[in-house]
């Protein structure tokens, strides 16, 4: 392993491990304020196993990003000499990197969202919320895991890159 793959692997790591201390921080505050609402706990609680489901797709996402980096160096430079910016030379690598993020989450979901759809369901309305308000809410959590994986992995591909620029 060279010593910039393992740069950009020790930046990944860190930036993952900043994010899932954030989260539960986040998580603990939000259920501190929220405790006396049942529903609200739930959903706390919920809003957290969003976020961290996101690991698993930026890790795969960064992994494609990296590998793609490291095989399109020339490619990269020929842009590059060719009057294009970094910006421009590093897409097609970034796009690779979302592209497997997506797909992680997809199927990720895929295996397992008739149970957990159905066990969020059957847990928020015991907690108290009426069935329409407890369907609304889990298309807006299957809605925000997908978009928190893709956010997580540019911001992970950014802090790279900031880093590396460095």
């Amino acid at each position: 392993m060279t010593t910039k793959t393992q740069q950009l692997l020790t930046i990944t790591l860190k930036s993952l491990l900043r994010y899932v201390v954030s989260v539960a921080v986040i998580t603990l505050i939000m259920w501190a304020v929220w405790s006396a609402h049942h529903w609200l706990a739930t959903a706390v609680w919920l809003v957290a196993a969003l976020l961290l489901s996101a690991i698993p797709a930026v890790s795969a996402g960064m992994k494609a990003y990296r590998t793609s980096i490291r095989a399109t160096t020339e490619h990269q430079e020929y842009l590059m000499g060719n009057g294009a910016t970094r910006h421009e030379a590093l897409l097609p690598s970034r796009q690779r990197g979302l592209r497997a993020a997506l797909v992680c989450s997809l199927r990720t979901m895929k295996g397992v969202s008739v149970l957990t759809t159905m066990l969020v369901l059957t847990a928020l309305m015991l907690s108290g919320l009426s069935p329409v308000k407890a369907a609304i809410l889990v298309v807006l959590l299957t809605v925000g895991s997908l978009l928190t994986s893709i956010a997580m992995t540019i911001i992970c591909m950014w802090n790279s890159e900031r880093k590396e620029k460095a």
